[in-house]
């Protein structure tokens, strides 16, 4: 059965995923937020996952608003909350809070999830809406040779806890689309397996479109 991009993945993602990233992206915000003097305390996590990020600002009193379109995402990140942070299942196309955030973020190619430009443009139209006057938009997207060249070449099989995985990626040049299909075979029981079939697709964009983007929604580039 066909579902959605993390239904199940997030049950076994650290099993899958190099998480080295995380470890190296942490400090380099920091560097970011102390090059830049970013001032206030108000965070808002686009596409949060499991709420590592989220957590990491908690920890240095940062007050963090995270969200994710996956439920069960959310569910484990729930599970770590503290006081300082918030979750909720939520779209980023359709985020409309009452309050401004100081500082706006997506990492881990969240962003490339959106395959049609006017999807981005509205996404950064509802981050600029979020952000107090002056607030920080951060984020990270996967480029198109990363998405040609990486993602889209990548073929395994692994042995998970209770069960298997196997994917196989795609690349899709006319549309810059690569396409990334994860297939779990879970044991229900004794010589019976559930197949699960998740279809991750991300989009690869030009720099000076997304920059285009950027700018006809307001946001000015710091660098």
């Amino acid at each position: 059965m066909e579902y959605p991009p993390y239904h199940y993945l997030p049950k076994v993602y650290d099993e899958v995923i190099d998480l080295t990233f995380y470890d190296k992206m942490i400090p380099y915000l920091w560097r970011i937020i102390k090059k830049f003097d970013i001032k206030g305390h108000r965070i808002i996590d686009l596409g949060c996952g499991m709420g590592k990020f989220g957590m990491e600002f908690s920890q240095k009193g940062y007050q963090v608003t995270g969200i994710d379109i996956s439920p069960a995402m959310i569910e484990i990140a729930k599970k770590k909350k503290d006081k300082n942070t918030e979750f909720f299942n939520m779209d980023i196309l359709d985020i409309d809070f009452r309050e401004k955030f100081d500082i706006a973020c997506s990492f881990y190619n969240s962003l490339n999830y959106f395959t049609k430009g006017s999807f981005l443009s509205k996404a950064f139209q509802n981050v600029w809406k979020a952000l107090k006057w002056g607030g920080f938009f951060i984020f990270d997207m996967n480029s198109i040779t990363g998405l040609r060249n990486i993602v889209s070449k990548t073929s395994f099989f692994k042995v998970i806890e209770g069960g298997f995985i196997i994917a196989e990626g795609s690349w899709i040049s006319e549309k810059m689309l690569s396409m990334l299909d994860i297939y779990f075979l879970v044991s229900v029981k004794d010589d019976e397996y559930r197949l699960i079939q998740e279809k991750h697709q991300e989009k690869g964009y030009f720099v000076k479109n997304i920059q285009s983007m950027l700018k006809n929604e307001g946001f000015i580039n710091t660098q």
